[in-house]
């Protein structure tokens, strides 16, 4: 993986507060509309894709991730999985997510090396929490709204909350 992976990151999101795009596998009927969606938000601008597989197998994953994957690099675009580190190595992801339910970030380090993108959720903060990239959340808007935030490493100690799309 590229060194630059992290300040490539940074760049983009100092660029744009609107493009970390949280996409879930499972919300779309057919590949190839996963395929057009992204395509066409990636021809606007380089982007940042978060791809959501919880229940969705590990070889749909591999097989639709790699085709993600190109996408990414065809259009400049940064290309991170959630949850699963063997497939993220598999698929030469430049970053993983992890939530509460994955693997311990160490862990995750240990198998995709200390150049990788390292996303979580704000239940992963621990004694680890100084490994992570940036962090995701939601904030309340509204009794029935939220919106995700996106907080980002700008230097060793210091992180820039950013709202991203609705």
């Amino acid at each position: 993986m590229n060194k630059s992976l992290k300040d490539r990151l940074v760049q983009i999101k100092i660029l744009d507060k609107d493009d970390l795009l949280i996409v879930d596998y499972s919300l779309f009927a057919k590949e190839t509309e996963i395929l057009d969606y992204l395509a066409s938000l990636m021809i606007e601008k380089s982007v940042i894709i978060q791809l959501k597989t919880k229940g969705v197998a590990p070889k749909e994953i591999i097989r639709v991730g790699k085709k993600i994957k190109n996408l990414c690099a065809q259009f400049d675009s940064i290309f991170i999985l959630e949850g699963r580190a063997d497939i993220a190595l598999e698929l030469e992801a430049d970053g993983i997510f992890l939530d509460k339910d994955d693997i311990p970030v160490s862990l995750a380090n240990e198998i995709l090396g200390e150049n990788i993108i390292l996303g979580g959720s704000f239940e992963v903060i621990d004694c680890e929490n100084n490994l992570f990239d940036y962090f995701c959340t939601e904030e309340k808007i509204s009794s029935d709204i939220k919106k995700p935030v996106f907080i980002y490493k700008s230097t060793e100690n210091c992180f820039v909350k950013l709202y991203c799309k609705l």
